[in-house]
């Protein structure tokens, strides 16, 4: 599981990148996933080997789980990331 520790009022870019893990020929088809209550995915894009999602939100001291299910060509790949949200 990836973590990234961000601020309440962030709302930035976080990358998933799939090249190493994806053969020569498979690329990324589509993109579903599970966001729990208190953060939001605003938007999120994928080329052919790395998606990117637009985060914000989340209440300071908690911690939310986003599990973006990724489809390639031949492949479903879930990915886990969890975001600690802190008000520095």
């Amino acid at each position: 599981m990836k973590a990234f520790t961000k601020q309440p009022r962030d709302h930035l870019d976080y990358e998933i990148d799939l090249s190493e893990w994806l053969d020569a020929e498979d690329r990324i088809q589509n993109v579903s996933m599970t966001v729990p209550d208190g953060i939001e995915v605003t938007h999120y894009g994928f080329s052919d080997h790395r998606v990117v999602l637009w985060v914000k939100g989340g209440e300071s001291g908690q911690q939310y789980s986003i599990s973006p299910l990724i489809y390639t060509n031949s492949r479903t790949k879930e990915v886990d990331l969890l975001f600690v949200v802190e008000d520095i």
